[in-house]
């Protein structure tokens, strides 16, 4: 073989290496960002499952009115609409974080935790009534807890 077709082999052989070395560099640049897509991904999953199991241990639990009221205590600095139904027939009162994107039917307004204790109020939860709790979830959004309804057992 003469000078020139070993300089041609060369570069052939080099340029093939290059394009190895390059095919291989994005592929391992594209399963590395897949993969740290993933790890976030359900990193978010799981801090929401954490964030939302403080509400999650009450779904379809049957509380009193008592317990009722001690959970709108509990809750009252939280970002989520607590809506309690004190009888079949009575209107939804909405407490706390008036999210104007929850869709929980809410007729009742100025609900406060000192109503919901005061005898008489149009807000009052009778302490030995039984309530039934359920979560509500934004199906249309981003399937987030929204928040809880109470209505009686």
């Amino acid at each position: 073989m003469d000078d020139i077709t070993n300089k041609y082999i060369i570069l052939v052989f080099a340029l093939a290496v290059a394009l190895g070395v390059i095919g291989f560099g994005s592929a391992a640049y594209f399963s590395i960002r897949n993969s740290a897509n993933d790890m976030a991904s359900n990193m978010e999953k799981d801090a929401l499952e954490e964030e939302e199991s403080r509400y999650t241990q009450y779904e379809g639990v049957e509380i009193s009115g008592a317990e009722t009221v001690a959970l709108l205590k509990r809750f009252e600095n939280d970002r989520i609409r607590i809506c309690v139904k004190r009888s079949p027939t009575a209107a939804w009162d909405s407490y706390f974080y008036q999210d104007w994107k929850c869709t929980i039917p809410v007729t009742g307004t100025g609900a406060t935790i000192e109503k919901a204790k005061t005898y008489g109020s149009s807000c009052y939860i009778d302490p030995s009534k039984r309530f039934k709790v359920s979560l509500h979830y934004d199906a249309s959004r981003t399937g987030r807890l929204q928040g809880l309804e109470i209505r009686p057992a």
